[in-house]
């Protein structure tokens, strides 16, 4: 989860530096046009995308190591568990209307294909990620039940 994200996240900051790589598979028409021109709006805008997408790299390094970055366990449940949903929500309505124009026999364009097969999984893929890695931390972190404890040798009585 943490490179994928890490990824992503690095792809936009380079966009918000003024990279044009992938830029035309991300967008068209008069939001290609303001990509190219940068405004300074938008250099903020696609910045803070970056960084919110770099954020999951925290989560993950938050879910390894709860004793670096102290944050309540509900807290980071429910972070991964909201966020999770809302990026695979997202991703899979955002890619629903494009295969839907596939099963009705009509035809891509070049930037409806890099929508398809790359744009919209990177926030699909990417949130069921967060999810399993938030289910990973809730089962390895579940906390033991004080009648479960076993005593694992004398306390000096």
């Amino acid at each position: 989860m943490m490179l994928w994200w890490a990824f992503f996240g690095c792809v936009s900051v380079s966009w918000a530096l003024g990279s044009p790589w992938l830029v035309d598979t991300a967008l068209q028409g008069e939001a290609l046009r303001l990509a190219q021109e940068l405004p300074a709006w938008l250099v903020v805008v696609v910045l803070v995308s970056g960084l919110v997408k770099l954020s999951f790299v925290v989560y993950g390094f938050a879910l390894l190591r709860p004793d670096v970055i102290r944050v309540p366990r509900w807290m980071r449940l429910a972070f991964g568990w909201v966020s999770g949903v809302l990026l695979m929500t997202y991703g899979l309505v955002g890619s629903a209307g494009l295969v839907l124009r596939l099963l009705a026999g009509q035809s891509l364009s070049r930037y409806g294909w890099w929508r398809l097969l790359l744009w919209m999984p990177h926030f699909w893929v990417g949130g069921i990620l967060v999810l399993a890695a938030t289910a990973a931390y809730l089962r390895w972190s579940r906390p033991t039940s004080i009648g479960s404890a076993v005593p694992t040798g004398s306390a000096g009585h």
